[in-house]
């Protein structure tokens, strides 16, 4: 193959391994010769391995030619970073590559141990399709990096046997530079860090992105503009708001309207969100709206409860509702958020009006079907106007098992604001329901065949965590066995609510 012809990674590896050859003063025979013109660069290496005296020589040549330099240029590899991550939020990337730039870029944010447990080459190989399956993977092998602590590799033939059936399919696009003509993978790299951001902010993204289209006229909406249009609202109302503050040529409605973007029930979510922000800034009626709002969202849950959306120990709100107070999570999800948003925010001012009201409604949230009542209620609790801390945590307490195990956020922010003030005897109590109710809840988890059983450790590490942590130091002059309990109560919470 003739070197106009070659692609640029053969090219590369040509140039590779004629490097080889000129620092091990090596000369090609006439069959190495032949092999690299066609492009078989593995033959090349393996026949040139034979012939030396010292063949582990060849790998720490090649090793060196490809080491990773001291200053690398990173952003390429951050981008991969970001967008490879599986269902729990871990790096999850496989590569061909045996340099350590991936680990490089992840050095940027996460520790040496962190580091040294997400790298994998050789036998350590996790089995795809498990649940260990994350990190970085280098199938073909890894360098070694001086400039990290990771573990050696060993017989990579071994480890990637798993891999022998796994297909890869190629996704073509366009290598050339449009601003350059350079063949450099520009237009590449542009897509991807923007779907990255779409991945870290996907409501800001995408607010972004609809203000970039919309803030030109109409007439410039050509059919890749009308196609991502299409993607951006699918489903998202909250959108238009930025839609009619952004529009100024209102042909666009038009456009909209063709493309079946734009309906009456569209013009009603807008309405919707506006009134939502009028009845935030609303504080002389706070309680009459906090009344209406309630009565909503009992109606809305009472719905959810008949459609099975809501039933015995599972709520889908769990999910849909990240957390009760406001969260950039929150941004992302729909549904009853707007009624909690309502809710949170007039409940400050239904306080300040009319105390014991406030008190009665909190009461009543306890009441409503699943467990946005109750979180609500936590919420509220966290209020030293409306409840002394006593009163909070004995809230915390009327919980069932299952309730205080499955409300994560609510309970530790709750422990967080309020232990330090409580009892000596209402923080024991907590202490002592924590020690004693998490081996129970785990232990209903049914393991699987030949499952290790997760659950002690679930049920434990934290527990132990929180214990030492109760025997800490003194805080705001209180003794230091009735700070250390509170300090420990809350971290110990915390950690069992991630746990």
């Amino acid at each position: 193959m003739r070197d106009g012809d070659q692609r640029p990674s053969d090219a590369r590896l040509s140039k590779l391994v004629e490097h080889t050859y000129e620092k091990l003063a090596a000369e090609r025979t006439d069959s190495e010769r032949h092999s690299l013109d066609h492009g078989r660069f593995e033959e090349v290496l393996g026949s040139l391995s034979r012939r030396l005296s010292d063949p582990d020589a060849l790998i720490r040549t090649v090793s060196d030619l490809l080491a990773v330099p001291d200053d690398p240029y990173l952003d390429q590899h951050r981008t991969i970073l970001r967008l490879s991550r599986d269902l729990n939020n871990r790096i999850s990337v496989v590569t061909t590559n045996f340099d350590t730039l991936l680990e490089r870029a992840a050095a940027t944010t996460l520790s040496e141990t962190l580091l040294r447990h997400i790298s994998f080459a050789g036998q350590a190989l996790p089995v795809p399709g498990s649940a260990s399956f994350s990190g970085i993977i280098h199938i073909h092998g890894r360098l070694q990096d001086a400039h990290l602590d990771l573990e050696k590799e060993r017989d990579p033939e071994e480890a990637s046997r798993g891999w022998g059936t796994l297909g890869v399919t190629p996704l073509p696009y366009c290598k050339l530079n449009p601003r350059t003509e350079a063949k450099d993978h520009f237009v590449l790299w542009r897509d991807l860090e923007a779907l990255a951001d779409v991945a870290d902010h996907p409501k800001r993204s995408r607010q972004d992105r609809v203000r970039k289209i919309l803030e030109r006229p109409s007439t410039e909406a050509d059919s890749d503009a009308r196609r991502e249009l299409l993607w951006l609202f699918a489903g998202n109302h909250g959108l238009w708001q930025v839609a009619i503050d952004t529009i100024v040529d209102s042909k666009w409605f038009l456009v909209l309207e063709d493309n079946s973007l734009w309906s009456r029930e569209e013009a009603t979510w807008v309405v919707s969100d506006e009134l939502i922000e009028e009845l935030c800034a609303s504080t002389d009626r706070a309680s009459r709206i906090a009344d209406l709002a309630t009565a909503q969202l009992q109606s809305a849950l009472e719905l959810e409860a008949d459609i099975s959306l809501i039933v015995d120990d599972y709520d889908h709100n769990d999910i849909a509702i990240p957390s009760i107070e406001p969260h950039q999570q929150n941004e992302n999800h729909g549904g009853l958020n707007h009624l909690i948003r309502v809710l949170v925010h007039t409940l400050p001012s239904a306080t300040t009006s009319n105390r014991d009201r406030s008190r009665n409604l909190a009461t009543r949230w306890m009441g409503l079907p699943g467990r946005v009542g109750l979180r609500l209620c936590l919420h509220a609790t966290r209020s030293t106007t409306l409840f002394h801390a006593d009163e909070a945590i004995e809230a915390l307490l009327a919980l069932s098992d299952s309730d205080f195990w499955r409300i994560g956020r609510e309970v530790a922010l709750l422990l967080r604001d309020r232990s330090g003030a409580a009892s000596p005897k209402t923080v024991r109590d907590v202490e002592e329901r924590i020690l004693k109710s998490g081996d129970v809840y785990y232990a209903r988890y049914e393991l699987e065949h030949d499952e290790i059983d997760w659950r002690p450790h679930a049920s434990g590490s934290a527990t132990t965590v929180g214990v030492q942590r109760s025997r800490g130091p003194t805080h705001s002059g209180r003794s230091s066995r009735m700070s250390g309990q509170r300090s420990g109560v809350s971290a110990m919470c915390l950690r069992r609510m991630n746990s």
